[in-house]
């Protein structure tokens, strides 16, 4: 299944599977209004660690080599909720040569001037230094200039906002700014009311 580098209006980025281009947008609506985001097919590197908050304790160090799982205890980490739950599976990404590559990759289609600004950065500060400053004004300068697509997402919800049409008015019902492809499959009327129990929001017109 394919991978798609997702850039969402904010300052975020997803990596998501979908068979194809618009069930990629049915998948996105699942989280928030698919008309904010540019996306890319995703063909590089990719590697995810996924961690469960607890660690193992070897309750019989005498013994050099284990013999029976009982040779082992369990014990929660500081991130356990104290509630087991399939959140508690979360994401790390671990360090190495290939998470570069990965991070380097969402970051030129994500946020092309905060890339430009780390490798003005590189030249100029040695892998053993650090900026004496945290967050310069240049820094700020490169964050502010990747929000291109947040302004195009604002002037999208301002055109739907000034229509006067019924799918407009749906579509500021449910918050989105363009209408997925999985609303407009099958029988209309069966369409509104699946969504009407998703809770997005009044669909009456």
């Amino acid at each position: 299944m394919p991978l798609y580098l997702v850039r969402w209006a904010g300052l975020h980025a997803s990596l998501v599977s979908a068979p194809n281009e618009e069930e990629l947008l049915n998948i996105l609506d699942q989280v928030d209004d698919p008309g904010g985001c540019s996306f890319e097919p995703y063909r590089g590197p990719v590697w995810i660690d996924f961690e469960l908050p607890f660690e193992v304790q070897d309750v019989t160090p005498e013994k050099l080599v284990a013999t029976d799982i009982s040779d082992y205890t369990v014990e929660p980490t500081k991130e356990y909720s104290g509630y087991m739950s399939l959140e508690e599976l979360r994401t790390e990404v671990p360090a190495c040569d290939w998470t570069i590559a990965m991070r380097q990759n969402v970051l030129r289609f994500a946020f092309p001037n905060l890339q430009g600004w780390l490798e003005e950065q590189a030249e100029d500060v040695r892998d053993d230094e650090r900026p004496a400053e945290a967050f310069p004004a240049s820094l700020r300068t490169a964050l502010v200039a990747d929000l291109e697509p947040l302004v195009r997402y604002s002037q999208r919800a301002a055109e739907i906002e000034a229509r006067t049409d019924h799918e407009a008015q749906v579509m500021r019902d449910l918050n989105v700014t363009m209408v997925p492809p999985a609303w407009t499959s099958g029988d209309a009327e069966d369409e509104l009311a699946q969504l009407e129990k998703r809770g997005r929001g009044s669909l009456k017109p």
